[in-house]
């Protein structure tokens, strides 16, 4: 992978807001700070465990083990899930001098596909100390071809609805046989017939019904089968639904905004059927942005209007939230959902190097950094 600017992505999960814990009174505990004073635990072995080649949706276990080797005993606050979603259990809660501790992780690959990395946390009671980090990395597999199957719908005109088709494989079967589907919206439903020369595989059809809501819609469509290594496979669909009214961008995506600096965007609504109409008001469900409209022309209804979304954000954070348009058409009241990064005036994005194959390190390190692994 080329380097790629992946400090936007950090500092979004940086700035989701999470339940306060004890961490928030001692810096040196948060997430990515690398303190200078060194603790007392020490993992027998290394730290960054590597598990076998698995499936998608399987379970990996391993059990972690760290010393004590300092004089005073070790109380482990919280040992968490820092990427994925894991079962951690830490014992003793305590560890006196000499003593190990044990930290089993139950951690769900869910739809991961290739090689990943879940990063873990110990928070202690070890005044200056910042957080131990661990981890487990391995090579996820798909029993399925394509290993990430898709429907997209792209953009549609709700009174047409839509489909979208895809080949479904399995080299573990010799005849890869429905079993059921789970979909998580009303407006979609699935349809399914042989695919391949020998009828080995399957052909699956999506449509998405003209009663879809408008506005950005997606969900996962999961497939029961006949394959006993992965049972399930999740397929992801997506669509951008709208009826005779089509904005110019949707999501409409601010980017990165900093303090006090305004951000004015400009976005487009356009009649599809050249049909005049008016905007009678903007709702700004999110409260993010001020908003102002009016026509193309610049003068009088029109089939064009302008809308425009000014940002003057006071403080960093994650900035979101959806726009309702509401216009002089009884079946034109559009939600047009908004986003952006809010970050300091004197903020530095700085680029990682993702093949660098470098790791960071999972001990409390002797210097300090400005950002870093959580």
């Amino acid at each position: 992978m080329r380097p790629i600017c992946v400090a936007l992505l950090l500092l979004g999960l940086l700035l989701l807001p999470v339940g306060k814990t004890a961490a928030d009174e001692r810096p040196e505990k948060a997430p990515g700070v690398v303190s200078g004073v060194p603790g007392s635990l020490v993992f027998i072995g290394d730290p960054h465990q590597a598990f076998a080649d698995s499936y998608q949706h399987a379970v990996v276990e391993h059990v972690f083990t760290a010393e004590n080797r300092g004089p005073h005993p070790v109380t482990v606050e919280q040992a968490l899930a820092v990427r994925g979603n894991a079962e951690l259990t830490a014992e003793p809660a305590v560890i006196a001098p000499g003593g190990q501790l044990t930290v089993r992780v139950r951690q769900p690959l869910g739809s991961e596909v290739g090689q990943t990395a879940f990063r873990y946390a110990l928070i202690t009671d070890e005044p200056g100390v910042s957080r131990y980090r661990f981890s487990l990395s391995g090579f996820v597999q798909s029993a399925y071809d394509p290993e990430r199957p898709a429907f997209s719908f792209g953009v549609v005109e709700r009174a047409r609805g839509a489909r979208s088709s895809l080949e479904i494989f399995s080299r573990e079967v010799d005849r890869l046989e429905l079993g059921g589907v789970t979909i998580d919206h009303p407006a979609v439903r699935v349809e399914s017939s042989r695919a391949g020369v020998a009828e080995e595989g399957l052909l699956l059809t999506a449509i998405l019904d003209p009663s879809a809501p408008l506005g950005a819609l997606s969900g996962t469509v999961t497939l029961t089968t006949n394959v006993s290594n992965q049972v399930t496979v999740e397929i992801p669909w997506s669509s951008q639904v709208f009826g005779d009214l089509v904005p110019s961008e949707h999501p409409i995506a601010l980017g990165l905004i900093r303090v006090s600096e305004r951000l004015t965007r400009d976005i487009t609504l356009r009649s599809r059927s050249g049909r005049p109409f008016s905007i009678d008001r903007i709702e700004d469900l999110g409260g993010g942005v001020t908003t102002d409209a009016a026509p193309c022309s610049g003068a009088g209804p029109a089939d064009c209007w302008v809308i425009r979304l000014v940002v003057d954000a006071a403080s960093p954070g994650m900035l979101g939230g959806t726009l309702r348009i509401v216009t002089d058409q009884d079946d034109e009241t559009l939600p047009l959902s908004y986003g952006g990064i809010v970050i300091g005036r004197d903020t530095t994005i700085r680029q990682l190097d993702l093949d660098s194959g470098s790791e960071p390190s999972l001990q409390p390190a002797a210097t300090a950094a400005a950002g870093g692994s959580q």
